[in-house]
């Protein structure tokens, strides 16, 4: 079931992410680009979450004072430390896509108390900078990973010795 579940998710995830970022490229009229420009980064942030969900296909479970990601996906045939830099990687870009959504209420507030556009070139420096200080907080993430051992002991506890071996382990 989980697997069909993860199949479904990344399949719906792709193809209405880049149905959306091909709409907002293609159609978007004149008077909306620059907002526009919100809508296709939430878009492409959620499309690149959808393809670190596939390179994860994660499992997340605590086990006292441990918390394990299990990885099924690609990422764990190059090293949990690839794992680790997508986990982080994916749950950040959830925290950003809710910042663009404020950045959109703000946007739509001041359009709709019609004090003017703001830039094409301001809007998007706001949402790269508004990126960039979670690129620190992936790699401190990734600094600061439990030994692989460590948590194969923890993960082969759980559910039967040798367990671990078949996962791609970070946490």
């Amino acid at each position: 079931i989980q697997e069909v579940l993860h199949t479904f998710i990344i399949v719906f995830g792709l193809l209405a992410n880049t149905t959306a970022i091909f709409v907002i490229l293609a159609k978007t009229p004149p008077s909306l680009k620059e907002y526009s420009l919100l809508l296709l980064n939430t878009s492409f942030t959620d499309l690149i979450s959808v393809l670190a969900h596939y390179a994860l296909d994660g499992r997340i479970f605590v086990s006292g004072s441990a918390m394990v990601v299990l990885s099924n996906g690609p990422c764990h045939a190059v090293s949990d430390t690839v794992c680790a830099g997508v986990n982080g990687f994916l749950n950040l870009n959830m925290i950003h896509s809710g910042t663009i959504v404020a950045v959109s209420f703000w946007y739509r507030t001041r359009i709709l108390r019609e004090k003017g556009l703001v830039g094409r070139w301001r809007v998007r420096s706001l949402t790269v900078v508004l990126f960039l200080p979670h690129l620190a907080h992936i790699a401190g993430f990734v600094w600061t990973l439990s030994d692989r051992q460590e948590l194969a002991r923890v993960v082969d506890a759980m559910y039967e010795p040798g367990h671990a071996q078949h996962f791609g382990l970070h946490g």
